[in-house]
This record gives C-alpha cells, structure tokens and sequence, in this order.
C-alpha cells in the first residue's frame, strides 16, 4: 500500500555563506534544523538551486520523512534575487522542487523579521550587505549588488581590503611588520607562488572567511586592520544614515558580520542589533500555511 502524502514546512535565510534552515513536520510540529551551502542565484543559479535542494533533502532525512512522498512547503529569503533574470530562473528550479513557494530578498526578509509589516529601516550585514527601508509603504533598496564590486562593509569587502592590504605589504617587503600580514601569510601563505595559488581560488565566500581574522588582528593591535575594519565601518554608517526613519525610531542591523563592525560605529542614529533577522522574516512568512492544515502544534512551535 502506498504510504500517504506528508507535510514538511521549511524557513530558510540564504547568503553568500550558508543557508540556514528549519522544518517543521506537518504531523507532529516537530522542528529540525540544517545548514546548507551558499545560495546567491545572480552568482550562479546551479549553485543556488544546489544548495536549496539538498538542504531539503537534509531536512527530510532528519525528520525521517520519504523522499517522494513529501511535500514541501518553502519560504525561503535569499541574497541575490535582485538581477529578474536570475530570480526567475531561480524560482523555475525551485518549483520543481517544492509545492508551494514564497521568496523574497534578504533586505525584505530582515525587515519583515524585526517589525512584520510595518515601516522601517534595517541592514543586513553578512558576506554582502543590504539596506532595505519602507516609509509609507514604499520600499527602497540600497547596495545589495554583490561581489566584487558591490556589498561594502560586508564580510567579503572586507577580506578582499585585508587581502589587497596584504599584497601591497607583499610588494614593499612590508610584511612582517603589521600583526594582519602574519595572520594572512599563515592562511594565504608567503612568497608569489603560493599567493597565486590562493588568489586563483579566492571566492566571496573565502574572502568572507578572513572577516573575524582581521577583527581579531584589529583588536590585537593591527593598524592595517584597524584601519580596514574602520573603512567597512564607514560604509555602514552612510548606509545607517540614508535609511533612518523620521520618526527617529532605530535602523536595525542583523547579519552575520554585524558584531565585527558594531565596535566601529560612530553614530548619531539609535540602532537595534536582531539576530537571525532574515530567518525570522522567512518564518514571517511560512505562519498562515498553518491554518491550511489546522495543526495546533504547528502553530505553537513557529511561535517558540
């Protein structure tokens, strides 16, 4: 006899990192959490779509669900979806994949986290950076547009200064002298050779990678760095500025990256630090399948 269809709710927040993501058994309420690859579609839709579908597969194993018999209830806030060609061609793979889909941008979602519906201002700052600000309704988005030459005073900006930092010290036989250099040189490595090697591979997500680094060589006394993390700081800070509601309510700040740069803020403009701001937005938007399957404990655990 064929076992019956089963329900699985999914959240998720995908960045330029890693994708974090919670399902909930249309059953049971049963809650399960996975982290999956990086997931921005404007770099690469195979890579994006590769990461959802086998954080899902992920998630149907550890609720212990059959492959096949399983459908999938997706919300998913993703980075990269601002290019229309890329977001479509994203949400033609995904829903081949899933039965019933809401996507929305990491600025939207991160917003929708910390107020709901309402107006308000939030950045978001993890591999990459975005601003989203809605004032009577409106929305306007700000950065957002990616590696190499956008998201800046993100963690991948800030990698690739560290780096450029660390090559120039290269070039004038510098390094040595700046508590940054030695920390790259133990990850990137020393003499041209082995730099090349390193440059060949570099990837947002590895630039990302060195962020903590150079805050901790900040903090031990790294000028360079200071000097690297006080610039992403910068970025931040106009960003902060441009959105600030009227009302002089806060701008909030969520991400990943967001403890590395807080110390470096100089600012004029209350601000709300809430974590997981995204994955909130995401489950924001996952509440109202709930009353399609009239499962109280369902609705009980989006609310923990």
């Amino acid at each position: 006899m064929t076992s019956a269809m089963a329900d699985l709710i999914i959240y998720a927040d995908a960045g330029g990192s890693k994708t974090v993501a919670r399902g909930i058994c249309g059953a049971n309420g049963r809650q399960f959490e996975v982290r999956g690859g990086a997931c921005v579609p404007s770099s690469g839709i195979a890579e994006a779509l590769g990461s959802i579908e086998g954080t899902i597969a992920h998630l149907i194993d550890a609720a212990g669900m059959t492959p096949g018999r399983v459908r999938i209830w997706l919300a998913l806030a993703s980075a990269g979806i601002d290019d229309e060609v890329s977001k479509q061609s994203f949400l033609t793979g995904l829903a081949e994949a899933v039965h019933e889909l809401r996507l929305v941008g990491d600025g939207e979602a991160a917003l929708m986290g910390c107020v709901g519906d309402r107006d308000g201002a939030v950045i978001s700052v993890g591999t990459g950076v975005a601003a989203f600000a809605k004032r009577q309704g409106q929305s306007t988005f700000y950065d957002g547009w990616g590696w190499p030459y956008g998201d800046r005073g993100g963690g991948a900006h800030i990698g690739r200064e560290a780096v450029a930092a660390f090559l120039e010290a290269t070039d004038f036989d510098q390094v040595g002298l700046d508590p940054l250099h030695d920390a790259l040189v133990n990850t990137i490595g020393a003499g041209r050779a082995a730099i090349f090697v390193w440059l060949a591979s570099a990837s947002r997500k590895a630039a990302a990678a060195l962020a903590p680094l150079v805050a901790e060589s900040a903090a031990a006394g790294s000028h360079a760095a200071a000097g690297v993390m006080a610039d992403a700081a910068g970025h931040i800070q106009r960003l902060i500025h441009a959105i600030r509601p009227a009302d002089g309510g806060p701008v909030y700040l969520t991400g990943g990256a967001v403890g590395l740069i807080e110390p470096y803020l100089q600012l004029d403009t209350p601000i709300e630090i809430v974590p997981d701001a995204c994955l909130l937005g995401a489950r924001h938007l996952a509440v109202d399948w709930l009353s399609n399957m009239h499962r109280d404990a369902l609705r009980a655990s989006l609310k923990q």
